[in-house]
């Protein structure tokens, strides 16, 4: 396919306005229909503190007392800074950047910032909502250059807005849900950089390095995106013939400008331009020192952090990807590039789960790109084919999937499963970890008369692995979880669990 197809492709026609407005509309009433009534309490919260300390104070350290308060072990949520000695939160600045206008907002509506209040629910509801509306176009944007049917595209983004567990990072209130929009700028801010002619487009290119800045200080992980994208542009070149004249300050000054943003900052929380935060608590579980064959193999293949699992969507595009090569060749390299070397580099970090959260979240910020080919399912599709209805089995049990999960509340399994670290059996990890948590939920939930009735609580009463006080504790706790629903407006949680809870 020419440039010059794939740069109109690209545009949106006045005539694509319809569908654009109707998946932007769609996605905000799904998401403000089923928004959340919970705080997502992870990493989220301690960045906002760091947000706060900008706001209130003009400073990046956190008081001590509120450390203290958290019981939090040294660097693990926070790092010390030996040479001012003081505490700082040690995830990347980006995220307490992003965070700072609802706060702002809640401080112009109310007069405070009240962390975990009705108020501050609603509007990190609000600023969640607006980054899927974002993504939500930037999707529609990239599906245009490989289909020219404007409702394909809608249904690709609805797709894999509610068939996928990236709506449950619609609603936990955290940075899962704007990093795929920062990626997906980059990609599309790529490709048009680079898919010129004669010379890349340097303002594009500089949106490039923005975005990708924003990714590298959002965590620091993304640093790989930096000469990765180096070499996309040095392959461009070749295979264009290009001259980068005119770029080529961009291409060296951008990257060196993020480098010396990230030290400028390290230096200024951990003492050091070569600390990065993690490397007061367990460093040796955020480098590069696991097995990445159990890594890569898990990211995959595995029942409870599985991509295929919780981005099914990247099921259909399999049979798809070898058209997407032989039409979009330069594209699909550079995804697939970009993939492999994430599943590689995270595969190899023991803490590539990313747990006490819902899938495998360090991967979600390229599957909506990775599964583009999926587009190709929809220009044949007949309701009455067989192939129609193994995608609509598929997507329809995905959804139901994550209608469960999203219902409860955001840490439903680990409340569930944390108890038992270190009292469960070969049986009860498998129970636990080798299905996903939608068929947890689902048999706790229907056996909520009677939860003895479950596997894992004949096999805990069986093989006596708590005590039958730590039982009837563990029990309550459970129903308690399954009574703290997690949907803003319906049903009405049980004011007990709610109590227990410490919701709003």
């Amino acid at each position: 396919m020419t440039n010059s197809l794939l740069t109109a492709r690209s545009k949106t026609s006045p005539l694509n306005w319809l569908p654009l407005t109707a998946i932007l509309l769609s996605v905000f009433a799904v998401d403000i229909l089923f928004m959340p009534r919970l705080l997502w309490q992870s990493d989220a919260l301690i960045w906002r503190q760091e947000s706060a300390s900008i706001l209130e104070h003009g400073r990046l350290w956190i008081d001590a007392a509120t450390v203290a308060d958290t019981g939090s072990v040294p660097g693990q949520s926070y790092d010390l800074n030996p040479i001012d000695g003081r505490w700082y939160s040690k995830y990347g600045i980006a995220n307490s950047i992003i965070s700072i206008p609802p706060m702002v907002a809640e401080r112009w509506l109310t007069g405070s910032y009240q962390p975990g209040s009705p108020t501050d629910i609603r509007l990190l509801n609000a600023w969640n909502i607006s980054f899927s509306l974002s993504l939500a176009g930037m999707l529609f944007l990239i599906c245009g250059r490989y289909t020219s049917n404007p409702w394909h595209r809608c249904a690709y983004v609805m797709v894999c807005f509610f068939a996928t567990y990236l709506w449950y990072y619609q609603r936990a209130q955290g940075g899962e849900i704007y990093q795929p929009f920062f990626f997906a700028a980059t990609y599309e801010s790529l490709l048009r950089a680079l898919k010129r002619p004669k010379a890349p487009s340097t303002p594009w290119l500089a949106a490039v390095w923005f975005f990708v800045g924003f990714l590298v200080l959002t965590r620091v992980f993304y640093a790989f995106l930096i000469p990765l994208t180096l070499l996309l542009c040095c392959v461009s070149a070749i295979l264009h013939r290009q001259s980068w004249r005119r770029a080529i300050s961009i291409l060296i000054g951008g990257p060196l400008l993020i480098l010396l943003t990230l030290g400028w900052i390290n230096n200024l929380k951990f003492g050091s331009p070569y600390l990065t935060g993690y490397h007061q608590w367990r460093p040796e579980d955020h480098s590069l020192t696991g097995s990445w064959f159990d890594g890569v193999y898990g990211l995959l293949f595995s029942c409870h952090w599985g991509i295929f699992i919780y981005f099914p969507v990247l099921l259909l595009s399999l049979p798809n990807w070898q058209r997407f090569i032989r039409e979009h060749a330069f594209d699909a390299w550079m995804i697939l590039g970009i993939f492999g070397a994430t599943l590689l580099l995270l595969g190899s970090i023991p803490t590539w789960r990313g747990e006490w959260t819902y899938g495998p979240r360090y991967m979600l910020f390229i599957l909506p790109i990775l599964a583009l080919p999926s587009l190709y399912v929809f220009e044949g599709l007949n309701v009455r084919t067989r192939r129609a209805a193994g995608a609509a089995l598929l997507l329809g049990i995905s959804i139901w999937m994550q209608c469960m999960v999203n219902r409860a509340d955001f840490w439903f399994f680990y409340k569930v499963e944390h108890p038992l670290d270190g009292r469960m059996d070969r049986d009860i990890a498998e129970y636990l970890f080798d299905r996903p948590e939608a068929i947890l939920l689902q048999d706790m939930a229907g056996h909520r008369q009677n939860l003895d009735d479950t596997f894992l609580f004949r096999q805990i009463i069986r093989e006596n692995r708590l005590t039958p006080e730590q039982l009837v504790l563990y029990r309550r706790m459970v129903l308690d979880a399954l009574d703290n629903t997690n949907l803003y407006w319906w049903p009405p949680p049980n004011p007990a669990a709610q109590q227990k809870s410490g919701s709003p």
